[in-house]
């Protein structure tokens, strides 16, 4: 189903209120959906909102039903994709893979109840969060108008914790087997003198474990609002040494060349150290995961004309269109269930904490770039 068609036409103020006197014909009914622990909307059928009940509003922290009246369900949330087409929710090509309006649209076309999983990115009090969410939807005709019943169930919590116990759980599993099988062959050898290699693998994995218990505990604070930032002025050149001398132990960059843009401005960024090598980290990694064997990855900083410096990241690869519009969704992933807070970890902490913007490039010209943009610093 494409929905990048979906009908970009909606009804007046007025004509919504019309439709939603309609629905108060049926006092006992409406005071019933109120009265409901689940978070549900009418909608017409131009996918607007005449009618929300009390956990909805609560869900979105507003208390007067009008501020949403007219609206589309992706417009009241702040997704992220709802004003970049002129039609806003459900018009533009990210749509296509909104499981909301999917089961909309979906539920419009067969009559039937459907219900359908969603990720959504939105804009909260300024923040960047994402929502994990079980929609459905069911249609109900009343006088000739043709209406959905959408209810929305927050698993946001319970998706966060699966995801995170299970790609943590996997990352550990990884670094303590690498740590357990040189230090048994390390056991097993006769000639010590032999044993260095092993003692340089069981030391990476052991600092790959160090590293990503600090990941997790660094994306679980800044969704808590709880990470604390300390910023300092930092040489640009440092930064990226500081990150190569980290990657090139991984076994990511095996087999794979990693060049440093000798055009790199070398100057200041006032910055948190830790956020930002672990941003270009993960920058770097998803770059040489992207490139085949022999491949070079190419790193980078640039002083824009804004004053701005962009780190950024180079490989040959280009991201297919379907991907790029999910690439930045929580636990969205093409490398399977046990990856996915990579691209979504760079822009919650290089966007929401650092105040920089983080986004990327891809074309068959010029490769894929991702990039971060801070504000320059003052020395």
């Amino acid at each position: 189903m494409n929905t990048k068609f979906a009908s970009p036409e909606r009804l007046s103020s007025e004509e919504v209120a019309v439709q939603r006197n309609i629905l108060f014909t049926h006092k006992i009914l409406m005071t019933l959906f109120d009265s409901v622990a689940s978070i549900g909307a009418v909608l017409n059928s131009h996918r607007q909102i005449i009618f929300a009940n009390t956990e909805f509003l609560q869900f979105l922290g507003i208390k007067a039903i009008e501020e949403v009246l007219g609206k589309r369900p992706g417009e009241t949330v702040g997704c992220i994709h709802a004003d970049e087409e002129e039609g806003r929710c459900g018009t533009s090509e990210s749509c296509r893979y909104c499981g909301a309006i999917r089961a909309v649209l979906e539920c419009q076309k067969t009559g039937s109840r459907v219900q359908k999983e969603s990720r959504i990115s939105a804009h909260k009090k300024g923040k960047l969060v994402s929502l994990d969410l079980l929609i459905t939807a069911c249609p109900v005709s009343q006088d000739s108008n043709q209406f959905i019943i959408l209810t929305l169930q927050d698993i946001s919590s319970k998706i966060r914790r699966m995801n995170m116990e299970r790609i943590f759980f996997h990352d550990l599993l990884n670094s303590a087997g690498g740590i357990n099988g040189a230090l048994k062959y390390l056991k097993e050898l006769e000639d010590k003198n032999q044993g260095k290699d092993l003692l340089n693998l069981a030391e990476r994995n052991s600092d790959d474990l160090l590293d990503e218990i600090n990941n997790y505990r660094q994306i679980s604070n800044a969704e808590n609002d709880e990470l604390v930032i300390e910023n300092e002025d930092y040489n640009t050149f440092d930064l990226v040494r500081a990150v190569l001398r980290k990657i090139l132990y991984h076994s990511v960059s095996e087999r794979r060349q990693i060049i440093f843009d000798e055009g790199s401005f070398n100057g200041f960024v006032t910055t948190d150290y830790q956020l930002l090598i672990r941003i270009l980290i993960n920058m770097l990694k998803n770059a040489l995961e992207a490139t085949s064997e022999e491949g070079i990855v190419t790193i980078g900083v640039l002083r824009l004309a804004s004053g701005h410096i962009r780190f950024w990241t180079r490989n040959n690869n280009v991201i297919p269109r379907d991907i790029q519009l999910q690439i930045f969704q929580r636990s969205f992933s093409t490398k399977g269930r046990d990856r996915g807070l990579g691209t979504y970890s760079m822009k919650l902490l290089g966007e929401q904490y650092l105040k920089g913007k983080v986004g990327f490039e891809s074309s068959e010209k010029d490769g894929t770039v991702f990039f971060i943009d801070l504000p320059a610093s003052q020395v």
